[in-house]
């Protein structure tokens, strides 16, 4: 959403009366409308108040907790559980909503302690090619301000969040004891990925979920399979063994 303030130099007199008075009510008051929808959650999901804001071209939840957070993202998508309120309605209504707090990646919306940092992320999946991919959003922790869009909260985008993803040939774990986040995904036929990731401290004493490990597999089409390992090395991943196995070489 873009924003634009011009400052005209020609501005009426003190004794002019502003334009936006002679509107019609309903267009003082309606930003997006008269075809907006706004449902509000009558439960607390993971403690938080939520709305759904939606018009012709815009989705937006609304996540309201305590003082202190107050966030805005977008989705392409209706939730399934507003399937109902969504249908041809407008104004404001109140729905429950049915977003589970879960220890494991799956369904559509949930909430999940993604980062190892006590608080549950929002987090949305989008399906992709015989897999889906999941978008985290730091509700508690996140900058709003750090996006391309200010106001709207973007989602976790360094690794491993840009790739956590489940399906055919592809998986996502999450070891809460030891505090891991392995991935493995294949790629095509012939290649595979796989991650270790956890908590790691910088030089800086800043602590984020980062990859230390990272192994990729090609087979080439002459039957060679190339290894390749990576490990976090003064911060940064850096090829520490390479192997070529030609076993399977006829």
């Amino acid at each position: 959403m873009l924003v634009c303030i011009f400052s005209c130099v020609n501005r009426p007199q003190d004794t002019e009366q502003p334009h936006y008075q002679n509107l019609p009510e309903k267009e003082q008051t309606s930003f997006f409308g008269d075809n907006v929808l706004t449902v509000i959650s009558s439960d607390h999901p993971c403690g938080y108040n939520i709305s759904v804001i939606k018009n012709d071209d815009l989705f937006l939840w609304h996540f309201q907790r305590g003082d202190s957070i107050n966030q805005y993202i977008a989705t392409h998508e209706i939730p399934y559980f507003l399937f109902g309120a969504l249908t041809d309605s407008t104004g404001i209504i109140m729905r429950e909503f049915d977003i589970p707090i879960q220890k494991e990646l799956g369904g559509k919306y949930f909430f999940m302690d993604v980062n190892f940092d006590g608080e549950e992320e929002f987090v949305v999946n989008y399906d992709g090619y015989n897999r889906g991919y999941y978008a985290c959003f730091d509700l508690a922790n996140g900058d709003k301000n750090s996006s391309l869009c200010p106001g709207f909260l973007p989602p976790l985008k360094d690794e491993p969040y840009n790739n956590l993803v489940d399906g055919i040939g592809c998986k996502t774990i999450f070891d809460y004891a030891n505090k891991t986040i392995y991935i493995s995904e294949q790629i095509g036929c012939n290649d595979q990925i796989e991650t270790w990731s956890k908590p790691v401290t910088d030089q800086y004493n800043e602590t984020k979920v980062r990859v230390f490990r990272k192994k990729e597999v090609e087979v080439y089409a002459n039957g060679e399979q190339h290894t390749k390992e990576y490990k976090l090395i003064k911060d940064s991943l850096r090829l520490v063994d390479y192997n070529v196995d030609t076993s399977d070489l006829h």
